[in-house]
C-alpha cells in the first residue's frame, strides 16, 4: 500500500468505509477539447455538463478528467495525439498526482459537510468545491461517492476528514 492508503486505511469516518485507489490502479488525463473538437465529447464517449462515468468525469466547459487502467493508458493516449494532431483538443497527463477515495454511501455526509445539494453525489453526477481550502472533485459513482485531490494535500484532507468524523 502507498503512505496514502496507509494513512488512510485507519479512518473511522461516520461509519463509512473509505477505500484509496492504489497508486498504480488508475491514471489521471486531463482533456481539454477545442472548438475543432465539438464532436469529441460524442466521439469518446464522455459525459455531458455535470457528468460522470467510470473513467471519465466532467470538471468544466469541454473538459473532462480521464482516468485509465495502465492497460488502457497507451490506447488512450494514442488516440488523444490523434485528435490533438487535427486541432480537436489539448491534454496532459497527470499520471499518479491524484488521490481517488471512493468514500462508499456517504453522499449524504458529504453533502452536509460541503454545502453542496445531496444530488450533487447521485449517480452519474460531478461537482468541484473545495474543502479545508484544497479544490476537491466529487463523483457519484453506482456503488457510491468518488472523491479526486492532489496527492500533495492527502494529509490536509485526512485532518478534514477526522475532524469531520467528530
Amino acid at each position: 500500500m502507498t503512505d496514502t492508503a496507509d494513512m488512510m486505511a485507519s479512518l473511522d469516518w461516520s461509519g463509512t468505509s473509505i477505500r484509496v485507489t492504489p497508486r498504480h490502479g488508475l491514471s489521471a488525463i486531463r482533456l481539454k477539447a477545442t472548438k475543432r473538437g465539438r464532436t469529441l465529447a460524442v466521439d469518446l464517449g464522455l459525459p455531458a455538463t455535470g457528468g460522470a462515468t467510470e473513467d471519465a468525469i466532467w470538471i468544466g466547459p469541454d473538459e473532462w478528467l480521464l482516468l485509465a487502467r495502465p492497460a488502457e493508458e497507451g490506447a488512450i493516449v494514442a488516440r488523444l495525439a490523434a485528435q490533438q494532431a487535427q486541432g480537436a483538443c489539448y491534454w496532459s497527463a497527470i499520471g499518479d498526482g491524484l488521490v481517488i477515495l471512493d468514500l462508499g454511501e456517504a453522499g449524504g455526509l458529504v453533502s452536509q459537510l460541503t454545502g453542496l445539494p445531496q444530488a450533487s453525489f447521485a449517480l452519474g453526477r460531478a461537482a468541484r468545491t473545495r474543502v479545508a481550502g484544497i479544490a476537491v472533485l466529487f463523483a457519484g459513482m453506482s456503488w457510491g461517492t468518488r472523491m479526486i485531490f492532489d496527492r500533495m494535500y492527502d494529509r490536509h484532507i485526512r485532518r478534514w476528514l477526522d475532524a469531520a468524523a467528530e
